[in-house]
């Protein structure tokens, strides 16, 4: 299953969470003590939040359907937004949790002809610089 890098995650300290901003200008919160709980395999599940970013230093983040949670293999934790299906690595994301490394890398899952080749298009291009 292929995947293109399309984001980072992040500790956002002031509310306590980790902070997902995806490339195309989205900002996605999840609070940490349930994101541990579904990094632990304990807990199905955490909400993800929306962030809405307002005058500098303030902001409203606002819970809607979106659930992250853990892959079967439990090597990521996954979440699904407008169809498209987003994964942070375990491993990164336990060195972010815990201050080891400042980002994780957030793919996107390639699930169509479309995105593969919106996907490949864009390495191409990265690739000739």
């Amino acid at each position: 299953m292929p995947f293109h890098a399309c984001g980072s995650a992040r500790l956002d300290i002031s509310s306590d969470s980790l902070r997902i901003d995806l490339d195309a200008g989205d900002t996605y919160v999840v609070p940490l003590n349930r994101l541990a709980g579904v990094m632990r395999g304990g807990v199905r599940e955490a909400p993800l939040s929306r962030r809405y970013e307002g005058k500098p230093g303030e902001y409203t983040d606002v819970e809607g359907p979106h659930r992250l949670s853990r892959s079967r293999p439990g090597a990521a934790v996954v979440f699904v937004v407008d169809g498209a299906i987003y994964s942070i690595a375990m491993r990164p994301l336990q060195g972010v949790v815990h201050g080891e490394i400042p980002s994780a890398i957030v793919s996107q899952v390639i699930t169509d002809a479309g995105q593969l080749s919106d996907a490949s298009g864009r390495q191409a291009t990265l690739e000739a610089f």
